[in-house]
């Protein structure tokens, strides 16, 4: 097999357009076709997303964003979603994820005479190859976002005068076909574990818990990752390791660790095709094998989804079913390598792995929970920069029990699920789909022969009914008592102690 280095890994649009300035023309032809029709067929919805997608692929090629082509998609979108009458909770028509991206680009933290991107800066600061280089760039980051929050504080508050109108909260739940009071059951129980999950730490910093401190060990190459994951679901479900193996002949992965990236990954979906792209900055570590098991599990559930399935013209695919696809690849990955691991150094270090995603997904979810709902209930004069930096502190105090010494600063810029245009509260399903994936994880131990007849099954059903009923039918399990919940948290700690 010829080594190929992950920065030349790249995806090919060209099948999608050859050039912007095809996409554009298409955009015209696509507008004046909408305008003159009452209601839109299902071919001209998919064309409409994949002039969609296309442009945020190109955002994440790191090519400078055309503002007005970005709010002539968003308004193509809300044009298309009036004409189908498509009954949806999300906020059409707006461009905020663009101009949050294009505010993101602009930033250059300084360390040591040299410019960095967000991506870059992040990356350093959480995994860099010294405590000290951590720490250093995670305070150029930090003053960065210090000195340029005023911008993105004006978009938030934008954000916020708009969905504070609305009962955003329980639009979302609608919109994640669950009840407000199975969430409640769940956050009560993360409530009594989260104790148990912070036990033996001596008030370290948030940056400490969550930064690699030294552990991290280098992982394979890409090449052998996507060996690797080929050959574990080969042997579990085979269709799976097919659909690993098409990802990389037919050019759908973006693995190159280029400067304008973000830190984590995204998977675009283009359902009519049966097709996706993934783009992530692959860097040879535990943490990107993690993310890239991760989108391929987004893809997975993509592809299973009826082709004429529109993402962003209805509700039809709820974040918590999404999320629960995508951890429950990253969870049987994790530990997949755990099993394979021999080494005390590399076990430890996916140890700290398991721990960093425990407290990500039980604690800092929580807090941009709390934040974005005191965020939208806010009335009276607008918060000021500091007063939305002083809450969201406030919130992470509270969902850690106040069992650091400091706390992150400028969560509400790092991530931009809080500017996402048509998804309020891009947070808690994070917290469901990892609580549901650690649960299925288990129920796949002692049901291996049965259980992707049902997985598949169950991602096919998604949006057809409430989760709730969805998981009762496929997996006779009842999300609305405290046992599953329960249960899943206590693998979750037993297995910090293995």
């Amino acid at each position: 097999m010829e080594v190929v280095d992950e920065k030349h890994v790249r995806w090919d649009l060209r099948s999608l357009f050859q050039n912007e300035g095809e996409w554009l023309d298409a955009l015209t032809r696509v507008e004046a076709e909408v305008a003159a029709l009452e209601r839109l067929s299902s071919e001209q919805i998919h064309e409409i997303e994949i002039l969609a997608y296309y442009s945020y692929c190109q955002h994440i090629d790191g090519i400078a964003p055309n503002e007005t082509a970005a709010s002539r998609i968003a308004h193509l979108k809300a044009t298309a979603q009036s004409k189908t009458n498509a009954a949806s909770t999300s906020f059409m028509g707006r461009d905020w994820t663009h101009r949050y991206l294009a505010l993101r680009h602009e930033l250059t933290p300084a360390m040591d005479g040299n410019k960095y991107s967000f991506g870059e800066i992040h990356e350093i600061a959480m995994r860099g190859t010294s405590l000290e280089e951590q720490q250093q760039a995670y305070k150029a980051l930090t003053a960065t976002l210090q000195e340029q929050a005023h911008h993105f504080a004006t978009l938030l508050q934008e954000i916020s005068s708009v969905r504070s109108a609305d009962n955003v909260y329980k639009r979302t739940l609608q919109g994640n076909r669950i009840r407000e009071e199975t969430v409640q059951t769940m956050w009560d129980v993360v409530d009594r574990y989260v104790p148990n999950v912070m036990q033996n730490m001596k008030k370290p910093s948030w940056h400490t818990v969550m930064s690699e401190q030294g552990h991290e060990e280098e992982g394979m190459c890409l090449q052998e990752v996507l060996s690797s994951l080929q050959t574990l679901f080969r042997s579990l479900h085979p269709p799976i390791a097919m659909m690993i193996e098409q990802c990389s002949a037919e050019r759908w992965l973006d693995a190159a660790p280029l400067p304008h990236k973000g830190p984590g990954g995204v998977c675009i979906p283009f359902l009519a095709d049966e097709a996706f792209r993934i783009a992530l900055p692959y860097r040879k570590t535990i943490e990107s094998s993690r993310i890239l098991a991760h989108e391929l599990g987004h893809a997975w559930h993509y592809l299973q989804l009826p082709k004429d399935t529109s993402l962003f013209l209805d509700d039809r695919l709820p974040m918590t079913m999404a999320e629960m696809a995508a951890l429950f690849f990253e969870g049987i990955w994790l530990d997949h390598v755990l099993m394979q691991t021999t080494k005390d150094d590399a076990r430890h270090a996916l140890l700290e792995q398991k721990k960093q995603r425990d407290i990500n997904y039980l604690c800092d979810v929580r807090a941009s929970f709390l934040f974005e709902e005191a965020l939208y209930e806010h009335h009276g004069p607008p918060l000021s920069t500091e007063e939305m930096e002083a809450l969201s502190i406030t919130m992470q105090q509270r969902t850690y029990r106040n069992s650091l010494s400091s706390y992150q600063h400028y969560v509400w810029i790092k991530y931009i699920q809080f500017y996402e245009d048509a998804v309020p509260f891009y947070n808690y399903p994070y917290t469901i789909g990892y609580l549901l994936s650690e649960g299925l994880l288990a129920y796949y131990k002692t049901n291996q022969k049965t259980f992707f007849a049902n997985f598949n099954a169950l991602l096919r059903d998604t949006g057809t009914a409430s989760l709730e009923a969805l998981m009762m039918k496929h997996f006779h399990i009842d999300l609305t008592m405290p046992t599953f919940w329960e249960e899943a948290l206590t693998r979750i700690v037993s297995s910090r102690e293995s």
